[in-house]
Order: structure tokens, then sequence, then C-alpha cells
């Protein structure tokens, strides 16, 4: 009979995010791709609502591409989901951070 290992113990490590301008709504979102698919669009939430899209009509991007998101009233730490919709498949990419809005 195999024994089981024990399990790794594992820690919680939070991911640096994104700390906000005073004075300054806007926010920079760079996406580095490594696989250039036809784009539909760009989606940004937080606070369970939708913050910003950006429509690329199928155009492949370029290898970076970069978005000013404004979080018009939203204010302090927020989650902010970025969705990437490919634009020939239902897929898409999801990308999480944190972010302090000031």
């Amino acid at each position: 009979m195999q024994r089981w290992q024990q399990p790794v113990r594992r820690t919680r490590r939070r991911l640096q995010g994104v700390e906000g301008h005073p004075r300054e709504p806007d926010h920079s979102f760079p996406w580095f791709l490594t696989a250039r698919h036809a784009t539909s669009t760009w989606q940004y939430f937080a606070s369970g609502q939708k913050i910003a899209e950006f429509d690329d009509n199928g155009a492949q991007p370029g290898a970076t591409v970069t978005h000013q998101v404004n979080f018009g009233g939203l204010t302090g730490k927020q989650k902010v989901l970025a969705v990437w919709n490919i634009a020939d498949t239902a897929n898409a990419f999801y990308a999480c951070i944190d972010v302090n809005a000031r």
C-alpha cells in the first residue's frame, strides 16, 4: 500500500496592485500579447459594472496594447476584471488586478 504525501502547505501571497494618482481618474492597462488574435472587444469591469469597452472590430492587435480606463466616480480599492474577447471564436482571455483608485 502506497502512503500519501502530506499536502504542501501554501501561504497566501497577494500580487502587488496598481496605485492611482491623485486627481487622475484614468489608469493605464498594458497588454503584452504573445499570440495576436483577431479581437472583437476589450472590456474592463470594477464593482460589478462595466467601466470601459474598446472595440477593435475584428482587427489583429499589435504585440503591445495599452488602454486608458477612466474609473469615473469609483474610488478606493477596486478589483478590476479585464477581458480580451477574440473575434473569430467564443474564447476570451482574462486578467484580474487590484487597483487603488483615487
